[in-house]
């Protein structure tokens, strides 16, 4: 489990539910949802233009786990701008 991880559950039942969403629309299991930040962004990006349908709910969830550990960064925030535009242009 990667550092920080357990600390999902701080932001109540709401975040582990869209969690479980994204799980469940979008096939994604915990442990491939864990290694996300250990992959090469291509295979990332490549992944988002994949899938079918909206991907609001991925894009939500993008968002509550960068702030886990507190206030974004300015990479962090490039990356989720990153993904609100791949997700856009979909």
């Amino acid at each position: 489990m990667p550092a920080g991880a357990s600390r999902v559950g701080a932001h109540g039942s709401r975040g582990q539910l869209q969690l479980r969403a994204v799980r469940e629309r979008h096939g994604v299991a915990d442990e491939r949802l864990a290694q996300i930040v250990e992959i090469d962004p291509a295979d990332v990006w490549k992944r988002v233009a994949d899938e079918t349908g909206d991907l609001g709910d991925v894009l939500e969830a993008a968002e509550r786990m960068a702030g886990v550990d507190g206030d974004l960064d300015s990479r962090e925030k490039a990356i989720l701008a990153e993904l609100r535009e791949r997700c856009r242009r979909r």
